[in-house]
């Protein structure tokens, strides 16, 4: 997934990203993965779900790195409505 949203196939790299969590939900680099799928699906346009995956982003996994940024983007799409 990580090649696709990097090379900005982001529609592949949603669709890897969220196959991995529910593949292997124990896994450490889930939070990562669910962090990533937001912003593919912020780099789509589709801001209510970006919007959903941000929220659970943030209350699933407080102390992540990422949690800074998502709080930023959300307020992005919540506030600023872009």
């Amino acid at each position: 997934a990580d090649v696709y949203y990097y090379t900005g196939r982001t529609k592949q790299a949603t669709n890897g990203y969220w196959k991995f969590v529910e593949n292997y939900p124990k896994d450490e680099r889930v939070p990562t993965a669910v962090y990533f799928y937001a912003l593919c699906l912020d780099d789509q346009g589709k801001l209510a779900e970006a919007s959903q995956a941000y929220e659970y982003f943030i209350e699933k996994y407080p102390d992540n790195d990422n949690v800074k940024k998502a709080k930023e983007f959300l307020y992005r799409i919540n506030v600023l409505k872009r």
